[in-house]
């Protein structure tokens, strides 16, 4: 006679719903997901606005700092997803980990929190930037209606979604704006705007004038994958299923296994990303410096598109003013849908952080998702409302972002190696790369803070 019951020497069941992971790069390909999503956010609002206008302010000058920022914070990314598959933890519930100063929760997330409520100043930027793109292309409705109106539709949008939806929307929104920005880029070198090499290799040098400081560290908290991303990816790689796919942390050598193989999918999915994302932005970078900075055009108010629109108009012609409009319309529309949808989650994830254990049941979930939506959106469509002026709302945004880098970047730091499974410890060189990128990061953001922070709260509210 047998039992049912498995021997205590006996190895555990495989969990329900694991998955083998892919072995070659082709199939990890299949896999990819969360970081197109994010694509969908990081080439928006800081390449269209803020890096064309540090472009704009600066010349090429700046080009290293454009290719660091985008460079130096995918190993933070690549960190967070690693302990995420081995934990399973949102990147909230990791933050509500580190050690420190806690009320109720760790001041981490209070800082998360404070950063998000300055981002909303950021994303009404957003709303307004689309508004102005679909007034210009349909008007009669006005600024004001169609920022009302965008809004509304995203939120119907996403009410009748799920992931699948997101990923698929975000990843053709990417492949579009991409395509479009990187061709005018190239086609540059046919216009008077040529774009010569001693110019490239004058912007690779580390040298910044202190004219426009405050847009280029902008630029650093909000181009390449921002920290407002680097909070999002945990959930993301939960949603599309790579913690779930390894399966609930087991002694056992098989989830060490397929833990590491969908670490590997989660990497191949960053670096994959990261090179789409680092190209448009320097794509973006490039027209700002090489049409507006030698037109002495910097984008600002009402003017914003406007002024942009030379970037496509002084290449391909007045007529290219439509395609400039719709392109900045994908670009600016894929940040709003992401960051709606993200920071839904991050909400649902942060009141299971204070204790509302009952937004992990799966009907409540559905419930708390829906709520968030539409309240996000409001608080989004009433920053549009309330302020006017673009490019200092998105960087408001971009410097809370800078601000809060150094904070992720410690966090990470502490979940690796106090709280990361010994088993799934990176390499070395790795371990080499997380230090430096952790310290680099935290010098410039404390720059930030110390030499800009206060200026810019002078001009934006002053």
């Amino acid at each position: 006679m047998t039992s049912d019951v498995p021997s205590p020497s006996a190895p555990p069941p495989p969990d329900a719903g694991t998955l083998t992971p892919p072995t070659s790069f082709r199939k990890r390909l299949r896999f990819l997901g969360p970081s197109l999503i994010l694509t969908g956010s990081i080439v928006g609002s800081g390449e269209l606005i803020i890096t064309t206008t540090l472009g704009a302010r600066m010349g090429f000058v700046a080009l290293w700092l454009i290719i660091l920022s985008c460079a130096l914070k995918v190993i933070i990314q690549e960190e967070i997803g690693r302990y995420t598959i081995s934990s399973g933890d949102t990147s909230l519930e990791g933050a509500n980990r580190m050690p420190g100063p806690r009320w109720i929760v760790s001041w981490v997330v209070w800082a998360w929190m404070i950063m998000t409520a300055l981002v909303c100043i950021q994303v009404g930027g957003i709303v307004r930037g689309i508004a102005q793109a679909l007034d210009t292309l349909f008007p009669g409705v006005g600024v004001t209606g169609w920022g009302l109106l965008i809004s509304f539709l995203t939120v119907a949008l996403l009410l009748s979604g799920r992931y699948g939806f997101l990923e698929r929307t975000a990843t053709l929104l990417v492949v579009c704006f991409t395509f479009t920005t990187i061709v005018s880029a190239v086609t540059i070198q046919w216009s008077p705007h040529a774009i010569r090499l001693d110019e490239v290799l004058e912007g690779l040098k580390f040298h910044l004038p202190a004219e426009g400081l405050a847009v280029a560290f902008a630029v650093f908290g909000i181009t390449g994958i921002g920290t407002t991303e680097i909070f999002y990816y945990p959930n993301l790689c939960k949603e599309k299923g790579y913690a779930r796919f390894a399966g609930p942390n087991r002694p056992d050598a098989s989830w060490v296994k397929r833990s590491r193989g969908w670490i590997s999918v989660m990497q191949t999915d960053a670096i994959v990303a990261m090179f789409i994302y680092t190209t448009a932005t320097i794509a973006f970078y490039l027209l700002g410096a090489g049409v507006l900075h030698r037109m002495g055009l910097v984008p600002e108010g009402h003017e914003m598109l406007q002024t942009l629109s030379n970037m496509f108009t002084e290449t391909f012609g007045p007529r290219a003013l439509t395609v400039f409009l719709v392109g900045a319309f994908f670009v600016l529309y894929s940040t709003l849908f992401v960051a709606i949808a993200s920071n839904t989650l991050m909400a649902v994830d942060c009141l299971g952080v204070f204790g509302h254990r009952h937004v992990r049941d799966p009907v409540k979930r559905v419930f708390w998702i829906r709520f968030f939506v539409v309240v996000i959106a409001s608080l989004y469509t009433g920053a549009f409302l309330l302020f006017e002026r673009p490019v200092a709302m998105v960087m408001v945004g971009g410097i809370a972002q800078t601000v809060m880098l150094p904070v992720i970047a410690l966090t990470v730091v502490y979940l690796r190696y106090r709280h990361l499974d010994r088993r799934l410890w990176p390499s070395r060189w790795i371990d080499v790369l997380l230090w430096t990128c952790s310290f680099l990061i935290v010098i410039i953001s404390s720059y930030t803070l110390i030499r800009l922070l206060p200026n810019l709260v002078k001009q934006v509210f002053g």
